[in-house]
């Protein structure tokens, strides 16, 4: 389903110097997954190999906060207990009955060689103007911000923290 949407995406760029497309799902972990499945395809055809990786990295990171810490609500303290406790993915299962129908909604923009892409959740927000993305090196989690800004060139959030926008010139496949 998503692979014809990035297809659309990509025979758009053609005819234009800018293509855009949005892309929704709801907080269900199998709809995650084959969204993240398409878009490293989508990604591997408009840059090299080594710069597409690290993209599908750190687009992974931005998509799974949106789905854990803002549609399902799930505190970084707690996904600390949970993983300690092997009991996350429980969790996470627990957490779709209530909230999966939240919605997590992607819009990529490409203009001349200028990915844009921004996620939104339908979750509160987090206060990320205060979170620490340096986390200890023995911590079960926290890294996905410190990726996400290493690898891109710019990331920004909207006030209340639902909505991240992320950049990157691309070089040439």
């Amino acid at each position: 389903m998503f692979d014809n949407i990035f297809k659309l995406f990509i025979q758009s760029l053609a005819y234009s110097e800018k293509a855009e497309c949005l892309v929704q799902i709801t907080s269900r972990a199998d709809q995650r997954i084959k969204l993240q499945k398409s878009i490293s395809k989508f990604i591997s055809s408009l840059t090299t190999p080594s710069v597409a990786r690290t993209l599908v990295l750190a687009l992974d990171e931005c998509i799974n906060n949106a789905y854990e810490h803002g549609n399902l609500e799930l505190t970084n303290r707690e996904k600390n207990k949970f993983l300690s406790e092997e009991k996350l993915e429980t969790e996470l299962h627990q957490r779709e009955r209530k909230f999966g129908n939240r919605l997590i909604v992607i819009n990529f923009t490409l203009k001349k060689n200028v990915l844009r892409i921004s996620i939104a959740d339908e979750g509160k927000g987090f206060d990320w103007k205060n979170q620490n993305t340096n986390p200890s090196q023995d911590a079960l989690h926290g890294r996905g911000l410190s990726i996400v800004k290493a690898v891109f060139d710019k990331l920004t959030y909207n006030d209340s923290g639902n909505i991240c926008l992320v950049e990157k010139e691309l070089p040439p496949a």
